[in-house]
């Protein structure tokens, strides 16, 4: 122990002895100013650095803000129906699986709050009497179905000026002869938008998976016609015509709900459609929402998008400079 306090003393004692020198060299350091590790002179004013001001970014030429707005109006979900039915002797089972089909169709239209007149041209048709159809007495046989239509449009009917016109001709066989081709096909100039659809025979012949289905010939002509309008080609022979008219129905709902647009914006960039403030998803896959056709100028809700007449709909985005 005597030993630990004897060499700590005489560490002590070193220590004492440094101390001049240690405070000699701070006494040093604040007599002079220091920079890069040396001693200068007194400082120099140092001049500010010039300020700045940002750029304003220039508009992209070509391109401006883009906001267009419209309201649904009350006629907003009017359509008019044409049914053009193939009664001939070959489509007797058909014929049939339309009439017991078509309270399904009718209340599909009815969900979705849609104002519809349906005309039904044909021969000894038995719909349920509670529907909201009117028969058309007229011989719609295998190869007539667009000359019949023409006549029924030429000679007055009881279509609704400027509502969205839908035609469906259902046959086994195809247009054939003058006046009942595809280029022949002359709807009424009075009526609103135009669809044509075809429940027609796919493929010539026996159908190998409904036997009792038997194509006369391929329905190319009223396919024809669909494609130029815009509407659906459905299988004639289809097992299931509860899902045949489920699905002309959702075809017919997804076009009434297509309103015209004076421009549309750059789909290319982000776009945001609103109804009521409520912004609505660009419809995909099986997601509800809306479609943009930059060449027909229209924009399309699908049928899970609540839309009623006084909807306020506002798209936004950018678009070239008008």
């Amino acid at each position: 122990m005597n030993h630990v306090v004897i060499g700590f003393r005489q560490k002590f004692m070193e220590y004492l002895l440094y101390f001049p020198i240690l405070m000699m060299l701070v006494q040093g350091c604040n007599s002079a100013n220091f920079r890069g590790g040396k001693s200068v002179g007194p400082s120099e004013p140092v001049e500010p650095f010039p300020s700045i001001s940002p750029e304003p970014v220039p508009e992209p030429s070509g391109i401006e803000t883009f906001l267009y707005e419209f309201e649904i109006k009350e006629e907003a979900g009017m359509v008019d129906i044409v049914l053009a039915v193939d009664t001939s002797g070959s489509m007797t089972a058909e014929k049939e699986s339309l009439e017991r089909n078509m309270e399904t169709f009718t209340n599909l239209l009815e969900e979705v709050v849609i104002d519809y007149q349906i005309f039904a041209i044909g021969n000894n048709f038995n719909f349920p009497s509670n529907l909201n159809l009117s028969l058309v007495a007229r011989t719609v046989g295998s190869n007539n179905a667009i000359g019949v239509l023409n006549q029924f449009f030429a000679n007055g009917s009881n279509l609704r000026e400027g509502v969205d016109l839908h035609v469906v001709i259902i046959s086994d066989d195809n247009g054939e002869g003058a006046g009942n081709l595809a280029v022949d096909f002359t709807p009424p100039s009075t009526a609103g938008s135009i669809s044509v659809h075809g429940i027609v025979g796919l493929v010539q012949g026996q159908d190998p998976n409904n036997p009792d289905c038997q194509i006369v010939e391929v329905g190319s002509e009223h396919m024809d016609l669909a494609r130029k309008y815009g509407g659906t080609i459905l299988d004639l022979c289809i097992n299931d015509w509860s899902q045949l008219v489920k699905d002309l129905s959702e075809k017919i709902i997804s076009l009434t709900r297509t309103y015209d647009l004076e421009r549309i914006p750059d789909l290319s960039l982000p776009v945001t459609v609103e109804i009521n403030g409520d912004i609505i998803m660009k419809a995909e896959n099986d997601r509800p929402g809306y479609l943009i056709d930059a060449e027909t100028k229209k924009i399309r809700f699908t049928e899970d998008i609540m839309i009623s007449p006084g909807s306020i709909v506002k798209i936004s985005g950018v678009a070239p400079e008008k």
